[in-house]
């Protein structure tokens, strides 16, 4: 890479005047842009170790109530996760229902067409 770049130098310092400037802001803006992704990237790692954080510390605020605290929280998210269940699987047999209507009345019409 290094090598690549040494010759890239060597070949700006043969052309002419207005396009070594042209090299040289080329260069600039890819120093740039180099400055910008390590800041970008910075900043990610700081996302992700706040999130981190924020994680553990809901853990420990989970962990620090009592048992009876705890078992009527997973008791409101079973009665949750249930009651969503039981309405998921209702309108699954109301639809499958009425796609079976559907489908027998598409089929008879298509057998009276037949006779």
């Amino acid at each position: 890479m290094k090598e690549k770049l040494d010759e890239i130098i060597k070949n700006i310092k043969d052309e002419p005047e207005d396009n070594r400037v042209k090299a040289v802001r080329i260069f600039e803006e890819i120093e740039k842009k180099k400055v910008e992704i390590l800041l970008l990237k910075e900043d990610i790692k700081k996302l992700i170790l706040v999130t981190w954080l924020f994680k553990l510390e809901r853990r420990n605020l989970y962990i620090g109530k009592d048992n009876n605290e705890k078992n009527e929280e997973k008791h409101k998210q079973s009665d949750f996760s249930a009651k969503g269940f039981m309405l998921g699987l209702t309108i699954l047999v109301i639809f499958l229902g009425v796609g079976f209507q559907v489908l027998s009345w598409y089929l008879d019409n298509k057998a009276n067409k037949f006779i």
